[in-house]
């Protein structure tokens, strides 16, 4: 038998990033023993698998996504809202910037913005995901990140054991 030595037992490939796994293992003559360490860094790295895929990314309507983010199921958008006089409207996929733009004009008031509310963070949260990460518009210019906070703890209050993480950008 001959001391420990670093092996790469698996790298995986996936479509947003390439993670390595790297364990320490036992080096012996006989195979049975090789084939039963593989065996123990597969079940390893299946586990780490599974952590790393349950995830879900959350920002507010102020984030750009692209039309790839845009169709992942874990990447969400939570849509502020605006308002212009008696128009209103929710600024998701639905949302016509021209239009919005025209009646700004038009206007001889300002618009008016409402952050999500935080029964919105907390159902987008409520996704059977691991790990949530939000990222919000910054506290210092809307309340998405103080509603984001908000539902944070009332969904931690709920599911202790879900990690969740806001960032205040």
């Amino acid at each position: 038998m001959s001391g420990f030595t670093p092996v790469n037992s698996l790298t995986f490939h996936i479509k947003y990033a390439m993670i390595g796994y790297v364990v320490m293992k036992t080096t012996y003559n006989d195979t049975s023993v090789k084939k039963h360490f593989y065996a123990m860094e597969m079940r390893t790295c299946e586990g780490v698998w599974r952590e790393i895929m349950s995830y879900k990314i959350i920002v507010d309507s102020c984030g750009e996504l692209t039309e790839e983010l845009k169709q992942d199921a874990r990447v969400q958008s939570v849509p502020l809202e605006l308002d212009v006089d008696d128009y209103h409207v929710v600024d998701d996929e639905s949302f016509c910037q021209a239009e919005f733009l025209q009646k700004v004009k038009e206007s001889p008031n300002c618009p008016k913005s409402a952050c999500p509310s935080p029964q919105k963070y907390y159902d987008a949260y409520n996704s059977g995901a691991g790990h949530v990460y939000a990222v919000t518009l910054s506290a210092q210019l809307s309340g998405s990140y103080n509603s984001a906070q908000t539902a944070r703890q009332m969904f931690l209050d709920q599911y202790p054991d879900r990690k969740v993480h806001v960032f205040n950008s």
